[in-house]
């Protein structure tokens, strides 16, 4: 008897999330990447984002906030109960550190410059 892999009924019902892939490298097809910045674009964005990091980050729960929330993607229960803060601050500190981030790195040149390249 031959045997036939079947798909299960359950996943020909979902259609695939267009967001699976979003963190993979956007190829032209050829294995060349289309986005990829150059070694002085790359070291001027990590400047920038160093530069709006520092401005961003106001006192040590901010600092907590940062390291937490954004850089270990943490929820905002297990960083409240890691830091001591509030989840509520920790959510309302998280929200003022994306807009100050937003805002600075909207105003830094070299970050304009690759967006305006690049997309």
């Amino acid at each position: 008897m031959r045997r036939v892999d079947v798909q299960p009924h359950w996943a020909k019902s979902f259609p695939r999330n267009p967001l699976e892939d979003w963190w993979l490298p956007r190829t032209s097809g050829a294995g060349e990447l289309d986005d990829e910045p150059t070694p002085e674009e790359r070291e001027a964005l990590m400047n920038a984002v160093a530069t709006c990091i520092e401005n961003a980050v106001l006192d040590e729960i901010d600092q907590a906030v940062l390291e937490t929330i954004l850089l270990a993607q943490c929820s905002l229960r297990w960083a409240s109960d890691m830091t001591g803060i509030p989840k509520t601050t920790v959510a309302r500190r998280r929200d003022g550190l994306i807009e100050r981030l937003k805002e600075c790195l909207s105003n830094e040149p070299a970050v304009a410059e690759y967006l305006d390249r690049h997309l």
